[in-house]
C-alpha cells in the first residue's frame, strides 16, 4: 500500500501507527512513497522430479572365502557350545566346542548265553545207548555269546570261561525198555544230572518213569557257582542201567534241522558274579 501527505484517500487503520510517523518525518514530502510490507502467502505446488543420475562405477570384486571344519573338542555337560573362526587369507576354518551330553538311562543288560545240543542223524532204530555211569554225549555248540563255554566234543564235557553264576536247563528225550516182562519202577526209569566231573553234588536233574518203552522228555533246571574255570562239567546217567535216545532222523524231516529232533539239548546262561 502507498500513503504520501495530504492523500485523499485514507489509510488502513492497521497502518495508522506507521502513517504518523511518516506524516510527522520531514524527510517525506508528496511524492516519497513508503512500501509496506504484507502477510506471507501460501506455499507453491511441489516441481516435477527430476531425472535419474547415471550410475556409479562398479565396486571392487569380494573375496571367495572357502570353508572347512577344523578342530571338534567335547566340553563338560555345563559348558556352553562356541565356535571359533580362525581367518588365513581366503580360507576360514571353523573349531567346534560341543558340550557332552548328560548320561542317558540304562539300556538293556545283554545276556551271554550258550546252546549245546546233540540229535538223531542216523541212529540205530532203538536210539543211540548210553551205558549206567557214562557221559550222555554232548556234539554241537551252536551258540556262545560272550564266549562264556567251551565244549570238548571228544570227552563230551564243558568248561565255563568265566568265573560267576550260571543258569542251565536241559531236556533229553530217552527212555529204557522193560527190564522184565512188566514195567517195574524200580529199574524201568531214565535218571539225569549235571554236575562237575567225579563231583557228588548235581545242579540239575530230572527223573522219569518209562512205563511205555516209549522215548519221553526230561527237563532238568539249576543254578550254581563257578569259581575255577579249569573244572570240568558233564551230562551223566544216573539209572543204574543202559539207557537209549532217541527222537526221528534228522533225514526223516521236511526241513533238515537239528533244532526239530534233538536228542540232548542244553541252554546256558551266565547270570553274572
Amino acid at each position: 500500500m502507498n500513503s504520501c501527505n495530504n492523500c485523499e484517500d485514507p489509510c488502513s487503520n492497521i497502518y495508522q501507527d506507521a502513517l504518523e510517523k511518516i506524516k510527522t518525518d520531514e524527510k517525506f514530502c508528496q511524492h516519497n512513497i513508503v512500501s509496506i510490507p504484507g502477510p506471507t502467502g501460501p506455499t507453491g505446488p511441489t516441481g516435477p522430479t527430476g531425472t535419474d543420475g547415471i550410475p556409479g562405477p562398479t565396486g571392487p570384486s569380494g573375496i571367495n572365502y572357502q570353508f572347512s571344519i577344523g578342530n571338534v573338542s567335547t566340553l563338560r555337560p555345563d559348558e556352553i557350545a562356541r565356535v571359533e573362526q580362525q581367518t588365513i587369507g581366503d580360507h576360514i576354518i571353523l573349531n567346534f566346542a560341543i558340550p557332552q551330553g548328560a548320561t542317558g538311562a540304562t539300556g538293556p543288560h545283554q545276556i551271554n548265553s550258550a546252546f549245546l545240543t546233540t540229535f538223531n542223524q542216523n541212529f540205530p532204530d532203538t536210539g543211540l545207548e548210553v551205558f549206567e555211569d557214562e557221559r550222555l554225549p554232548i556234539d554241537l555248540i551252536e551258540i556262545n555269546q560272550g564266549n562264556i563255554c567251551t565244549l570238548d566234543t571228544t570227552n563230551h564235557t564243558i568248561q565255563f570261561n568265566q568265573i560267576g553264576n550260571y543258569k542251565i536247563e536241559f531236556i533229553v528225550s530217552a527212555y529204557v525198555p522193560f527190564f522184565n516182562t512188566d514195567f517195574d519202577p524200580t529199574v524201568d526209569f531214565v535218571s539225569i544230572g549235571f554236575r562237575q566231573v567225579d563231583d557228588a553234588i548235581i545242579y540239575a536233574g530230572a527223573s522219569e518213569w518209562i512205563s511205555d518203552e516209549e522215548p519221553h522228555l526230561l527237563v532238568g533246571n539249576g543254578i550254581f557257582s563257578v569259581v575255577n574255570t579249569a573244572a570240568q562239567y558233564e551230562l551223566y546217567n544216573f539209572s543204574n542201567r543202559l539207557i537209549y535216545l532217541n527222537s526221528p532222523d534228522i533225514r526223516d524231516l521236511s526241513l533238515h534241522s537239528y533244532f526239530l529232533n534233538p536228542v540232548v539239548t542244553i541252554n546256558i546262561q551266565y547270570l553274572g558274579r
